[in-house]
Parts: C-alpha cells; structure tokens; sequence
C-alpha cells in the first residue's frame, strides 16, 4: 500500500531551526535530541529530562515539567515516559514518513511526465479572466442602479436591496478569484518540481539513528499522553497536503489510483 503518514500543522523552513530551550550534559558538549521537542498532551508544558540508576543501569526519562514543579493541580499526571521508547518511535515514524515522500516523488514525476496532464490541466488563466469580467459588468450594473435611483426611476429601498445583492455577488467572485490563483501558482509550481523541502527531507535517507539536527529540522512538537502514546507534529503539513491533493487531482486522468502507486513502489 502506498504510505502516507500526516505532516501535522505549521509550515516552516527545513533548514530553519527554532531556538528552543536546550538541556546539555554536565560538559556542555552533548545536546539532546528531544530537548525542546516534547509536550504534555494535557497541559502543553515541556518534559524534562531525568536519569535513574538502578540495579548497575542507567535509566533516563522525561515527564511533564508542570505536575513536577507544581503538582496535581496544574497537571494530573506526570506523562514519565522512557527515552528508550520515545526514540524508538520517532526512528522508525521518521523513516516512514521520508519513505512516504519518496513515493510522493516518484508519483509526481509520472504525472507531470505525462501528456494527458497539460490536456486535462484547467486552463487557471482563462478561468480567472472570466470572473473578473463578470466582476467588472457587476461593478458597472452597480453603477447603473446607483444613477437609476437618483434619477428617481427605482426608489431607494429598491436600490438598496439591488445594490447590497450586488455586493454578495461580487464578494463571492472575488474569492473565487483568489482560490483560482492560489490553485494556478501551486499547479505551477509541483509541475516545475518548486518543492526544495521534500528534497532536503528525503536526502536524509533512511536513518540509522536520531540526531538533534534531524529532529528539529523535521519535528515541530512530539506531544505525550497520559497513557504513553506518542503523537509526532511533523513540518510542512501545508505543503505536503498540497501534493497529495495534486496527486488525488491528477492520478485518475493518467492511470487509476493504484496503477500509479503500484508503479512507483516498483
């Protein structure tokens, strides 16, 4: 099956790293790799980091910074979590999510390589055209009513309600508009490959181990519940959405759905 794991929320630069509150080992030489990264799923306050030794080991953990300095009454639970358990989730989500785009990659270049693509592309600027047209006519039907009423040949009342239908019509076209161009410029620009962010994440390739500059240039926040289970705010969530929805747009006009994603597994 073709894997598609979520990019959640916010829309940010990949090689643009967020200041964050950073904790470092005695020798100020190791940064850790979720430093800043994790949140309680309920109160949002960051987990600090803890380390046990127990029975000749080592143990470290992270819980909700809120119920350890305050208590119940800020959090109710303290979210304790392993590392251990953290990195392995975030390791093998990671490597799903780039593999995920890897397929996205292949599925676009079959499409745009495709010649039925530019036939069944909407013509955006011949569409936009037209409703400015049908603007500019409302403008003038505007006007017209305008100088009807002070001819006295409508009454005011009856101007007002022509007028104010008016306006709804062309708020609506303007709209119209505006999602057309945004639609034309992001068409334009998946066909032109204008999409540098997938490239800096799938050239990560697959990880072997997590590093500080991965995780905060791939992960927005990786929220912790009460029950221990891990939910990961990738990036790019905007962008991303944009290709899939390019992709469920264009598929079905080259082949079906599953041709293409059985292709680009190949």
């Amino acid at each position: 099956s073709f894997l598609i794991i979520s990019v959640l929320e916010n829309t940010r630069n990949l090689k643009h790293i967020h200041s964050r509150c950073i904790k470092t080992s005695n020798n100020n030489e190791k940064v850790y790799v979720f430093s800043g990264l994790l949140r309680c799923s309920d109160c949002n306050s960051s987990l600090i980091r803890n380390s046990t030794f127990q029975k000749g080991k080592w143990y470290t953990y992270y819980k909700c910074r809120a119920y350890n300095q305050r208590g119940i009454k800020i959090c109710p639970h303290s979210h304790s979590i392993k590392e251990e358990k953290i990195y392995s989730i975030v390791l093998v989500t990671l490597n799903m999510q780039i593999q995920s785009l890897v397929n996205i990659k292949r599925v676009l270049k079959q499409i745009n390589q495709n010649n039925k693509i530019a036939k069944l592309t909407m013509n955006y600027t011949r569409l936009i055209n037209d409703k400015k047209e049908k603007c500019e006519k409302l403008q003038m039907l505007k006007l017209n009513t305008y100088s009807d009423w002070k001819s006295e040949e409508i009454s005011k009342d009856d101007y007002i309600f022509m007028r104010d239908k008016l306006d709804d019509k062309i708020q609506k076209l303007n709209k119209e508009i505006v999602c057309l161009e945004n639609e034309k410029q992001t068409e334009e620009d998946i066909r032109n490959n204008e999409f540098s962010w997938l490239e800096n994440i799938i050239q990560n390739g697959f990880l072997k181990e997590l590093t500080r500059e991965v995780t905060t240039a791939l992960i927005d926040n990786i929220y912790i519940s009460q029950d221990k289970n891990v939910k990961i705010v990738f990036k790019y969530q905007d962008e991303y959405n944009r290709l899939v929805d390019y992709i469920d747009k264009h598929s079905k006009a080259v082949y079906s759905v599953e041709g293409i994603i059985n292709h680009a597994a190949q």
